[in-house]
């Protein structure tokens, strides 16, 4: 898997998101294509394309 792949997935994690505390929700979101494989550790998702994955700004991607 690649982190296109991981972004992709984000992008359906986008209604989790909008449900809760934003940056708890990017953090489980991201977390979660960890422990999915879909992202490997040490891999880069670039600021901008997790935001816009997940529909939020940057400050919660930050904070989480």
């Amino acid at each position: 898997m690649t982190s296109v792949d991981a972004l992709a997935s984000l992008g359906r994690a986008r209604a989790l998101v909008a449900r809760s505390p934003t940056a708890e929700r990017v953090a489980d979101a991201v977390r979660e294509e960890g422990v999915g494989g879909r992202l490997r550790p040490g891999e880069g998702l670039p600021e901008p394309d997790v935001c816009t994955a997940l529909a939020v700004s940057p400050n919660p991607v930050r904070e989480a």
